[in-house]
């Protein structure tokens, strides 16, 4: 670890501004590493029993320690199902037998086996169900020291070649390093605190490198004071070069989603190699992670500021639980990389607030096109899961041909790809693309068990939108409204490639929410129903 060294301050007669900052060595300076930073933070969960101690999770290698916390994330349309545990033991590969006591042989056995055949499945490929081995698809058994209360199903149907993934998370919280409040814990509602928590920040010419970090009961609420923040962040001179690393620590040292870059040409990225990366993020009381190019949230973005003065950071394989009646991850700058992250519970305050408040947080927030975000997961939002500007339609012209040989170039050209949201109030929220450009367009969503919508343009888009490769599953009300702002003679259109709309996946969903909703919007017996509807949402009763 190395010791944070502060600036030189500069007197009262010689104030530096920014511009005269860039380009040069970092004032300050702050690396977190520990030897698991390779390893995984969340995996997909296979399946769970009602009030079992067993949970049966893709992959193996995990890392995961017995002792450290898991969190599996809700499959329901309620976020507040998603529930934490401890581990008592890690079996990778379990036997017939060891599978068997755990409640996962049998009929059981069979369901996880079409599961993952269905999972790993090649796209366009029909499979049968079988009862082969489960042991072939490297699965990790772990056992808990208290049963779950909820059932988290998870289900992978292949519906001749058409693949629709509807699986929960499990997420690691747990580090041997932790960075948190010193007075402890909070809660959201009814406990009188201040809700005033730890905070990470790195500011202009400074470099900021998290690896494997646990930080808890962080962010200060209502101030856009996040857990962890980018704010701002300067060129470093001659890039990591200049940071004066020993060969065996750099070669140590995880560089963050390298093929996830080839899509970023132009972008400036490297300018300043900070990133937050294999961490876990807990007791959010505001923001968990802002990368930022304006002085707060809440007065708005100056895109002026977002013209390459900045360099902006990297999110990489990381676990956020929460966000208090803000965003849980915001990115506001050019040449952001936020790839392979998990959020839930992005919390949105009702008490004292007007019945006009319009106010709707998101998991992940990206305001500004040339961002990497691709393979994250949004698992639980009060409001929104993804709040995206689109990118234009002129950069999506390959994606809208089917797949071929050439799909994996395709793919390596796309910013924005292969996302995800779940159990939110709308899964996908798209806005214009900020390019001036006519057509504004998503590629590769997985949206399902959203309550209102899967895709929605609030107040309405002011271009035409473009869907390519979005699966849309089992949404309350609509699958996707799109929802013009101009004129009634205007050339608008919508075009979808491949988009797919899913009623009910399995015999499950017939299990879930079927209690009526109050007019009020209030909380229902039933809690696997949204608990927090807006007072704009559809089906009340």
């Amino acid at each position: 670890m190395r010791r944070l060294v502060p600036c030189a301050q500069p007197d009262q007669a010689h104030v530096l501004d920014r511009a005269s900052q860039r380009n040069r060595s970092p004032c300050c300076t702050l690396q977190v590493h520990t030897l698991k930073c390779l390893l995984p933070l969340h995996a997909w969960l296979c399946f769970s029993h009602l009030r079992s101690s067993y949970l049966l999770v893709a992959g193996t290698g995990l890392g995961w320690s017995v002792g450290g916390k898991v969190s599996v994330t809700s499959s329901s349309y309620n976020w507040a199902q998603a529930e934490s545990r401890s581990i008592v033991s890690v079996t990778e590969n379990p036997t017939a037998d060891a599978l068997a006591v755990a409640g996962f042989g049998g009929v059981a056995g069979a369901a996880i086996y079409d599961t993952l055949a269905a999972a790993t499945a090649a796209p366009g490929t029909s499979v049968s169900s079988t009862t082969s081995s489960l042991r072939q698809y490297n699965v990790t058994l772990l056992t808990l020291d208290q049963p779950l209360a909820v059932t988290h199903y998870a289900r992978v149907s292949n519906w001749e070649g058409l693949i629709v993934d509807l699986r929960p998370e499990v997420g690691y919280t747990s580090s041997n390093i932790a960075v948190k409040a010193a007075d402890g814990t909070w809660q959201r509602e009814g406990d009188n605190g201040e809700k005033f928590g730890v905070r990470v920040l790195a500011t202009g010419p400074s470099l900021l490198q998290l690896d494997n970090v646990l930080v808890a009961d962080c962010g200060q609420a209502g101030l856009g004071r996040p857990c962890v923040h980018f704010d701002r962040l300067l060129p470093l001179r001659n890039g990591s070069r200049a940071l004066n690393i020993s060969a065996a620590g750099a070669a140590a040292l995880r560089q963050p989603v390298p093929a996830d870059t080839a899509a970023a040409g132009g972008l400036g990225l490297g300018l300043n190699p900070s990133y937050l990366n294999g961490s876990a993020l807990t007791g959010v009381m505001d923001l968990a992670v802002w990368i930022s190019s304006a002085d707060n949230p809440y007065m708005g973005i100056d895109k002026s500021e977002t013209n390459g003065s900045y360099a902006a950071a990297t999110l990489s394989g990381n676990v956020m639980a929460g966000s208090y009646d803000v965003d849980t991850v915001r990115v506001d700058l050019r040449g952001a990389v936020v790839v392979d992250n998990l959020g839930w519970g992005t919390y949105k305050e009702m008490n004292g607030k007007s019945k006009f408040d319009d106010i709707l947080p998101a998991t992940f927030r990206v305001t500004i096109n040339d961002v990497i975000l691709r393979r994250n997961t949004a698992a639980g939002s009060e409001r929104l899961g993804f709040y995206l500007a689109g990118q234009p339609c002129s950069n999506l012209t390959a994606a809208k041909t089917p797949a071929s040989a050439t799909a994996a170039a395709v793919q390596a050209s796309l910013r924005v790809a292969n996302n995800t949201a779940h159990s939110s109030l709308v899964g996908l929220m798209l806005e214009a693309n900020d390019e001036f450009e006519l057509c504004s367009g998503v590629v590769g969503f997985n949206l399902w068990r959203n309550w209102d919508f899967g895709v929605f343009t609030v107040k309405a888009i002011r271009t035409s939108a473009t869907l390519i490769d979005v699966t849309v599953a089992e949404s309350k009300h609509v699958g996707a409204l799109i929802l013009y702002q101009g004129e009634l003679a205007d050339p608008v259109e919508v075009q979808m490639y491949r988009v797919n709309f899913i009623g009910i996946s399995g015999p499950e969903s017939c299990s879930i929410c079927n209690g009526s909703i109050p007019m009020t919007g209030g909380i229902t017996s039933d809690l696997s129903c949204h608990q927090k509807l807006s007072r704009q949402s559809y089906n009340r009763e």
